[in-house]
């Protein structure tokens, strides 16, 4: 199963479009 590193891939993307100041586009 790839839920986990879906999961990581998911939060790592939060985590830098949050750092640069982009809106999340969920």
């Amino acid at each position: 199963s790839n839920e986990s590193l879906m999961d990581q891939l998911s939060q790592s993307y939060e985590y830098s479009i949050s750092c640069s100041g982009v809106e999340n586009p969920k």
